[in-house]
């Protein structure tokens, strides 16, 4: 059976609604009505503004769909379903090609921090214990596949091509969802010299306890985050270059925990403290571009009433109200057809992905497994209505 994957690329326009749709894999989820008229507006657009993507061509020809744009903005993204065997394949080739034709160095990983750091650590030593460390906490996620494993081999092989300046650091900008991995992680940033005396206590249960699954995760990072709060000098001081990655971890466990006790808000409050993160992050590190691949809620760039209810997305924040890096945002929203996806959880699996759109209208413009299609242009029908977008709340995709 054929597959299709249908690569929209929604390239920013200030006063558009970004195309995606992801929201509720198998429920039904209305979307803009297109008439046959306005189906046939939209092929002999998209006939003009499309290209096959062929992941062998190094020279990146068919992304230059994407050059104008991508040249004069800051953060990109591109949106997934979770756990479908061409994800990280387009992850890795979209990542070399702005590395490589816009000069993006840093991989934004919907990922916690601590992770974020230990996958630099293997990217820097090529110690594949420490990939094997982390993925033995990812079982049961999306994230624990063959796929996601080989795409960080395949970085690190990638990495290792490129000058100094030009090499791809990983950011991770979500909450400590492993938990078990952060401790491990902020074990190894402590110095071998007993911790100053105000700061012993916590500093030596995490000795003790960083590799104990058993563990109250709770209260060791409040009682951490609570010493950090009153001896920030004697933590600098004992911590030295290390003190911003051990702060920034301990407190994204202690968010981690408040949004896991909140079951019914998790999503919004998960999503509040990656947009903190995300201001922390940028106000950290040097100056520069941004790519990752992320779900496809995370990468809207206008409210569309999803799963995050009112509140905004990481891409609609970065793109409408954190000033460095407004209208500076491009998402690219994958689609796809006639597509199995793994399941996970207790039990893994696999199962048919639906997706409600219009992928017969879509077949129309290219036979290619893999599809560019650019929607933004001033002739665009796409500036007119909402098309793909699911639960649409006005504007145009």
């Amino acid at each position: 059976m054929k597959k299709y994957i249908f690569i929209i690329a929604g390239l920013l326009a200030v006063s558009a609604l970004m195309v995606t749709y992801i929201y509720h894999l198998h429920l039904s989820s209305p979307v803009c009505a297109i008439s046959k008229s306005e189906g046939n507006e939209i092929i002999t657009y998209l006939k003009q503004n499309s290209a096959a993507i062929n992941l062998d061509d190094d020279t990146f020809k068919s992304l230059a769909l994407l050059d104008s744009d991508a040249e004069n903005n800051t953060v990109f993204f591109s949106g997934e379903a979770h756990a479908i065997t061409k994800n990280q394949d387009l992850e890795l080739y979209f990542l070399q090609y702005f590395n490589q034709r816009h000069g993006v160095t840093y991989l934004l990983t919907e990922e916690g921090y601590a992770v974020s750091q230990l996958i630099n650590q293997y990217l820097s030593t090529g110690d594949e214990n420490i990939l094997k460390d982390i993925f033995s906490e990812l079982k049961g996620t999306a994230a624990w596949n063959k796929e996601k494993y080989d795409f960080l081999v395949a970085l690190r092989r990638y990495n290792a091509t490129l000058p100094q300046e030009k090499k791809i650091t990983v950011v991770g900008a979500d909450i400590e969802h492993q938990t078990e991995t952060a401790f491990k992680y902020l074990y190894s940033l402590l110095p071998q010299d007993p911790a100053p005396k105000d700061i012993a206590a916590n500093i030596e249960k995490l000795r003790k306890n960083h590799n104990n699954p058993a563990m109250r995760t709770d209260n060791l990072a409040a009682g951490l985050q609570n010493d950090i709060s009153n001896f920030s000098l004697e933590y600098k001081r004992y911590l030295g270059v290390n003190y911003f990655n051990f702060s920034f971890v301990v407190d994204n466990i202690v968010n981690r925990n408040k949004c896991y006790k909140s079951s019914e808000h998790f999503s919004e409050l998960r999503e509040e403290c990656v947009r903190n993160n995300m201001v922390r992050l940028l106000k950290h590190f040097p100056s520069g571009k941004y790519y990752g691949q992320w779900g496809l809620e995370h990468t809207y760039l206008s409210d569309h009433g999803g799963q995050f209810s009112s509140h905004d997305c990481l891409a609609t924040f970065l793109n409408k109200k954190y000033e460095p890096t407004k209208c500076k945002v491009i998402s690219i929203a994958y689609f796809y057809s006639n597509c199995q996806q793994m399941t996970w959880g207790k039990n893994y699996g696999q199962e048919e992905y639906k997706e409600e759109i219009q992928d017969d209208l879509l077949s129309k413009v290219s036979k290619a497994d893999l599809c560019l299609l650019k929607f933004t242009g001033s002739n665009s029908p796409f500036n007119k209505k909402p098309y793909f977008v699911a639960y649409p709340k006005g504007g145009s995709t």
